[in-house]
C-alpha cells in the first residue's frame, strides 16, 4: 500500500510550509455568517450533517458580493472535504486562518475521502481557491454500487455490528487480494468492485464506501510504517478494528482482523511514529460527533 495522495500549490499565497497562514485581517469583510447551503446536494453525500451542526457550523464571510468559506482549523478541512470534495471535482473559494501542514492535510484527509486525490491551491479574488480532484474514474459508479451493497445489508439487519461483519464478509467472497496492478495497484474501490481485485488500500477504501452508506462512522487508517491500510469503525457503542485485506489472504471467510479488541489487533498492525489509536477515537469523535 502507498499513500497516492498528491498534493499541489499553485500559488505561495499563505500556503507554504513555514508561512504564518491567512489572516482574516488582509482581506476585510463585510459580514460574517453561516454559510448558504444546498440542502438537496449536501445530504446526497453527507448523511452525518458534516460539517453543519448546529453546535460547530461553517462561516461564511462576503466580499464583493460573494460568500467564501471560511476554514480555521484542519479539522473543519476535512470535515468540509468530507462533505463537498467526494464527488469527482470540487472546486472552493476558502478563506484559510491557521498554520497550514499539508502533510498533516494529506494525511487527515486520506482517512475520509476513499479514493486517491489531487488537491491544489491558487490565490483568486483576494481569497484562496481550493480544488480538490477524485483520481478514480470509476469513483462515482463506484459509489452507486456501495450503495446498492448497503441497501441490500439494510433488509437484512439493521444492527450496526452485524451490519459491518456482513459487508466485512461480502468483500471477503467477492475480492481477490493482488498488489500486481502495476504502478498504482489495484488502490480503488472501484477495482475492489469491479475488477474484484484489490490491494490493501482497494479493500479498504471499499469497505470505507459501504459502511459510510450504512451511516456508520468509519475511518480509512494507514500505516506508512506497515505499507498497510486498513479501517475503524464505531457500532454506536463499540469501537471496531476491521482489516479485510488481512482476513482476505489468510482465508476465505475469515474473521481475525474484524474485532473490537484492540490489543489483539495491534499485535499484528503498526502506526507510524507519533500516532495512537486514541487520536484516531478523538478524531472520529470529533468528525461525526459522537458523545
Amino acid at each position: 500500500m502507498k499513500i497516492k495522495n498528491k498534493i499541489t500549490y499553485i500559488s505561495s499565497l499563505c500556503l507554504m510550509l513555514g508561512t504564518s497562514g491567512c489572516s482574516l485581517e488582509k482581506y476585510p469583510t463585510t459580514e460574517s455568517h453561516a454559510c448558504t447551503i444546498d440542502q438537496t446536494a449536501y445530504q446526497m453525500v453527507n448523511v452525518f450533517g458534516v460539517p453543519i451542526h448546529e453546535s460547530t457550523p461553517l462561516t461564511c464571510v462576503e466580499k464583493n458580493e460573494q460568500e467564501y468559506f471560511y476554514i480555521g482549523s484542519i479539522d473543519e478541512l476535512v470535515a468540509f472535504y468530507q462533505a463537498y470534495g467526494i464527488y469527482g471535482s470540487q472546486t472552493n473559494l476558502l478563506w484559510i486562518d491557521f498554520h497550514l501542514d499539508m502533510n498533516e492535510v494529506a494525511r487527515r484527509l486520506n482517512e475520509v475521502i476513499p479514493a486517491r486525490f489531487s488537491l491544489s491551491f491558487s490565490a483568486k479574488h483576494g481569497a484562496v481557491e481550493s480544488t480538490l480532484e477524485i483520481m478514480d474514474s470509476y469513483y462515482e459508479e463506484a459509489l452507486m454500487h456501495a450503495q446498492r451493497i448497503a441497501d441490500e445489508v439494510r433488509n437484512v439487519t439493521t444492527d450496526p455490528s452485524e451490519q459491518m461483519r456482513i459487508v466485512h464478509d461480502h468483500l471477503l467472497q467477492t475480492i481477490t487480494y493482488s498488489n500486481q496492478g502495476g504502478n498504482d495497484g489495484y488502490d480503488e474501490a472501484s477495482d475492489a468492485f469491479f475488477l474484484g481485485l484489490a490491494n490493501c488500500s482497494g479493500y479498504s477504501r471499499a469497505y470505507f464506501m459501504v459502511l459510510r452508506e450504512l451511516e456508520i462512522p468509519v475511518l480509512y487508517v494507514s500505516s506508512n510504517t506497515m505499507d498497510h491500510a486498513w479501517n475503524m469503525g464505531y457500532d454506536g457503542t463499540n469501537y471496531w478494528y476491521i482489516d479485510t485485506s488481512f482476513d482476505d489472504v489468510s482465508k476465505k471467510n475469515k474473521d481475525d482482523y474484524i474485532t473490537t479488541d484492540r490489543n489483539y489487533f495491534y499485535d499484528q498492525h503498526k502506526l507510524d511514529f507519533r500516532e495512537s489509536d486514541q487520536e484516531y477515537v478523538k478524531r472520529m469523535q470529533n468528525l461525526y460527533h459522537l458523545q
